[in-house]
């Protein structure tokens, strides 16, 4: 069966963006745990938001570098069901939470997949690379090393730089495992825009038509 494309909302910081997601076909939200970047959650922030999210839809904690101890603490506190790692975190300590991950690879060149077989994540995030900044960048890498590293195998979600606008064909050339948006579906940092939220949801599935609908796909 040809497997469901994943769809991840990151960067929520709005009760009106997190309970839009009702009414869309996707199965992420993210919320940024990075002090000092624009979409930052603390954690009373953050518990209000994630008891909004719908039925069905996965809460994303993204972290960088940050101590265990408060890894542990945000994501109990605010019932977290996936981490995701955009700093050097090792093999070790992405798995030490008893909980799937996504591990970020920030693309400058060729990926060397090789130089990951130490990670087990849920799946590995692609991202730009930028010296500026450890995600969020709003802009594309190029896309030929994704596909590369797709056609080796690798089990990835697409970030860097995605829109309404182009990604039915990311999906199309790269056809990765999902894909992740943030600043690609605001009005300004932290606010999404309700309609190109639906315009990128509708892209995406409009990419890979053949695929089931989140009620009757079996989450692995």
């Amino acid at each position: 069966m040809q497997h469901r494309l994943r769809i991840k909302i990151c960067g929520l910081t709005r009760e009106e963006d997190v309970r839009a997601l009702k009414n869309l076909d996707v199965d992420f939200a993210g919320f940024i745990f990075v002090p000092g970047t624009p979409r930052y959650l603390d954690i009373s922030g953050a518990k209000k938001l994630t008891g909004l999210v719908p039925s069905g839809v996965r809460r994303v904690g993204v972290f960088l570098d940050e101590r265990p101890e408060t890894v542990r603490r945000i994501a109990a506190d605010c019932g977290l069901d996936f981490l995701q790692f955009h700093g050097n975190e090792s093999p070790e300590y992405c798995s030490r939470f008893g909980l799937p991950y996504f591990k970020t690879v920030r693309v400058l060149g060729p990926i060397e997949t090789d130089r990951l077989a130490g990670y087990q994540p849920e799946a590995f995030l692609l991202d730009t690379y930028s010296r500026r900044a450890a995600g969020g960048t709003g802009r594309t890498f190029d896309w030929s090393l994704a596909r590369e590293a797709s056609g080796r195998g690798m089990k990835f979600l697409l970030a860097g730089g995605l829109n309404p606008e182009n990604v039915a064909r990311a999906i199309e050339e790269v056809r990765p495992w999902g894909v992740d948006v943030s600043s690609g579906v605001e009005s300004a940092p932290g606010f999404k825009d309700p309609e190109k939220l639906r315009s990128f949801v509708a892209g995406a599935r409009h990419a890979v038509p053949h695929h089931p609908t989140r009620d009757n796909y079996e989450k692995q």
